[in-house]
């Protein structure tokens, strides 16, 4: 879009038409504002679906982004409610889809590490909790990442190898009852 022969933006042709513009229209200061508006809307629109484009995102993720890009409040509601109402934004979604991505890996995250991503991430903590508890067997995914990570410590015996494991696991998000029962299975005291 050029104003005066200068380049104001990018806009799309709908939203051209929704402002019933044409080639040498002259444009009142409340038709510029709008114009600008709907400029600004674009771009917030095209960073969110470019972020979009190479995985999901949390609403808050995409809100910090548009901030990052100098888009104004108003026009970043705008946007999330135009990508949320498209499927493109879903807080719910994300969150259960964490939840899959860390506990089906080669060693899976517990509840308290995966916690701490979604905060990361800006997940409201009421979804965080109730999704979390979607988690059903803690225990299995903690014995899981025990087995795999009880092969780094080979070299140790006895105590030792518990303390590591122990840190292991603490490292990946389990609570210490769930390390405790692991470890008690896996390396009992002698």
């Amino acid at each position: 879009m050029y104003i005066d022969n200068t380049y104001v933006g990018t806009i799309y042709v709908d939203r051209i038409r929704e402002l019933k513009l044409n080639v040498g229209s002259k444009l009142t200061e409340e038709g510029v504002e709008k114009l600008y508006h709907q400029i600004k809307i674009t771009e917030g629109q095209y960073i969110a679906m470019n972020k979009l484009s190479y995985r999901h995102r949390s609403v808050a993720e995409i809100e910090r982004e548009l901030r990052k890009n100098r888009i104004p409040d108003e026009v970043i509601k705008e946007v999330v409610e135009y990508l949320t109402s498209r499927g493109y934004l879903n807080d719910a979604e994300f969150a259960r889809a964490m939840v899959q991505t860390y506990t089906h890996r080669k060693v899976p995250f517990g509840r308290r590490a995966i916690r701490s991503k979604m905060i990361e991430k800006g997940i409201d903590r009421e979804l965080i909790e109730s999704t979390l508890n979607e988690i059903e067997d803690e225990d299995g995914l903690a014995r899981k990442a025990a087995d795999a990570g009880i092969k780094r410590y080979v070299r140790y015996d006895g105590k030792e190898k518990r303390e590591k494991l122990a840190q292991f696991l603490y490292r990946k998000g389990y609570s210490w009852d769930t390390i405790k029962e692991v470890l008690d299975e896996l390396i009992p005291y002698k």
